[in-house]
């Protein structure tokens, strides 16, 4: 439990937008963890669902070429 005023900092893969389903099937992104991210609106909620407020899900600027390599 954090204590009141806490944060908490959590560094994943998130998806930002769907996969088409050819890209979600595809076994190379699932392994690495691109095909089966979050949705960062689903994270959003299980944060709020655990208790969490003023949740921000920030993406961090560059990520996209990191995975596009």
């Amino acid at each position: 439990m954090l204590k009141p005023g806490g944060r908490i900092a959590i560094a994943d893969v998130v998806n930002i937008a769907p996969l088409p389903p050819e890209l979600g099937a595809d076994r190379a992104l699932l392994c690495g963890c691109m095909a089966g991210a979050a949705a960062a609106l689903e994270i959003e909620d299980w944060l709020a669902a655990a208790g969490f407020t003023d949740i921000r899900i920030t993406i961090k600027p560059g990520s996209r070429e990191l995975v596009e390599t």
